[in-house]
C-alpha cells in the first residue's frame, strides 16, 4: 500500500460508489474522506483504506 502522504487528495470511490477525496490517513488503517458529489457533498465520512476503490480517468475518447 502506499503510504499515507501519497494518498491524501486522491479521489476515490466508497464501497457504496460515491466519490470522495482522501484528506487524512490514519495510522489504524482507516482514512477520513470528504464527500464530492450529491446532497452530501462536503460532508465527512470515515472508511478502512482497503475498502476503499480507485476511481481511474478513461484514455479512450
Amino acid at each position: 500500500m502506499e503510504n499515507k502522504d501519497a494518498l491524501t487528495g486522491t479521489l476515490v470511490r466508497l464501497p457504496d460508489g460515491q466519490p470522495v477525496r482522501i484528506e487524512t490517513v490514519h495510522s489504524d488503517g482507516y482514512a477520513s474522506v470528504r464527500r464530492i458529489e450529491g446532497e452530501r457533498t462536503g460532508m465527512i465520512a470515515v472508511c478502512a483504506t482497503d475498502k476503499l476503490e480507485p476511481i481511474v480517468a478513461s484514455l479512450d475518447r
